[in-house]
């Protein structure tokens, strides 16, 4: 299965607050941006933040080769224009589709649109300390850690901390995204 990625639009709402069908159940990807329970106002408020310049923004939906329904949604935030980084944000699969290949698959797409098309020098991620999966997905694409930030987040009404991690385009393993 081959995935790309799209813009995320305001018809893709709805997929969005589906997938996040309980109290908990956004903790782990958005606590923060998109609280439980989602809105369409809620969301279509953050999306605003995509059409600022100079940009601030950019969010994707996460779609099938050969299939128009999404089946995933990650976004790019935090940009830095003179140091060329970005941070990546909110990456979050349809239940459906986990444990299959498709988160891998999204970050390889986004960083090849990172390093490619936006010519960026820096991309960075917050992985929380108990989200293994993410953890070693981020280290299996040659991202490296750079520290820990102590209870900076909640999951579930329990502080948790997180990790960055980074991948910079000359780090040996961005080459192959760089190609």
């Amino acid at each position: 299965m081959n995935i790309k990625l799209m813009s995320f639009e305001e018809n893709d709402i709805p997929n969005l607050i589906r997938w996040v069908p309980g109290p908990g159940a956004s903790d782990l990807w958005a606590s923060r941006t998109y609280p439980y329970p989602l809105s369409e106002l809620m969301v279509s408020t953050h999306l605003q933040k995509a059409d600022r310049r100079p940009v601030e923004l950019r969010v994707y939906k996460v779609v099938v080769e050969g299939s128009a329904e999404p089946v995933g949604h990650v976004e790019l935030d935090h940009f830095d224009h003179q140091v060329q980084s970005v941070r990546i944000s909110r990456l979050f699969i349809s239940p459906e589709y986990r444990k299959c290949g498709v988160a891998q698959q999204a970050v390889e797409q986004l960083l090849k649109k990172c390093f490619i098309e936006l010519n960026l020098n820096r991309i960075e991620v917050y992985a929380l300390e108990s989200n293994y999966p993410a953890l070693r997905l981020y280290e299996k694409l040659g991202f490296r850690q750079e520290g820990f930030l102590r209870e900076n987040m909640v999951l579930n009404g329990i502080k948790q901390g997180s990790f960055i991690l980074s991948l910079l385009k000359s780090d040996g393993a961005a080459v192959n995204f760089t190609a």
